[in-house]
């Protein structure tokens, strides 16, 4: 009896041997039942999940070996050659889905990396755009108006000239409402430099333009009333002097 159930063993082995190497010649799995030997077949059949396979395939591969049914079942201990062979073909399909679909996740995600690259370059050109013909404008529409106050405040200074050349001698009051007038030039001179801020502040152009004509309006007010008081004061001079001349002869 022990010599029959050594032999049935050995008969085992070798019908292993045999099915591992026809295995691997033509890519064909051989049950090992065909041995006939029950209780070592049903200990080889047992069942293996496709967590434990993937799990020795894993290890198998981190560790540069072959991976196969033989292998994994001499890791495993149990497990048919063809149910193991369908679950390491489980496994690579299962793999191969999840990197077509990781490409095309990747795919994707480059494109609609691209696609917002472009919108963001585009939003920024634009803005760009406005922000420049804005500037632009504001640049102009400065230039404009520096050059009209420019004009204002240079023809103002002719006019005080003049003044000052013609009324030299003129009374008290009159050198008074002169310096009131040259006063006057000074602060509206010294309002170049509150304009030229005016670059930074856009949106009070308008306000500004109302207020400058304001000023002006009254300067011209203030001018033409000093004007009509040098005239005044004038023919008051010269009535005073004529008065003057008539006197001498009667004393």
């Amino acid at each position: 009896m022990k010599e029959q159930k050594m032999e049935q063993k050995q008969n085992l082995a070798n019908s292993e041997e045999q099915a591992d190497g026809i295995m691997y010649q033509d890519d064909t799995m051989i049950h090992d039942t065909k041995s006939g030997l029950e209780e070592p077949a049903a200990q080889r059949s047992a069942n293996v999940t496709f967590e434990e396979a993937a799990q020795v395939i894993e290890e198998l591969e981190s560790e540069q070996a072959e991976v196969n049914p033989r292998t994994m079942r001499a890791r495993l201990g149990r497990g048919s050659y063809t149910h193991l062979r369908d679950l390491y073909k489980l496994y690579n399909e299962k793999k191969l889905k999840e990197a077509e679909a990781f490409t095309a996740l990747n795919v994707d995600a480059k494109d609609m990396e691209m696609r917002a690259k472009e919108l963001v370059s585009l939003a920024v050109q634009s803005n760009y755009r406005i922000v420049n013909e804005e500037r632009e404008f504001n640049r102009t529409q400065l230039k404009n108006c520096q050059a009209r106050y420019d004009a204002l405040v240079q023809g103002y200074k002719k006019e005080i000239e003049q003044l000052k050349a013609d009324k030299t001698d003129l009374s008290e009051d009159l050198k008074k409402a002169r310096n009131e007038v040259e006063s006057t030039a000074l602060k509206l001179a010294n309002k170049t430099t509150e304009h030229i801020n005016l670059q930074k502040e856009n949106a009070a152009l308008k306000a500004t333009k109302t207020e400058q004509a304001e000023r002006i309006a009254e300067l011209k007010s203030q001018i033409e009333t000093l004007t009509k008081a040098v005239n005044q004061l004038s023919k008051k001079q010269e009535k005073e002097e004529g008065m003057k001349k008539e006197d001498k002869p009667k004393a």
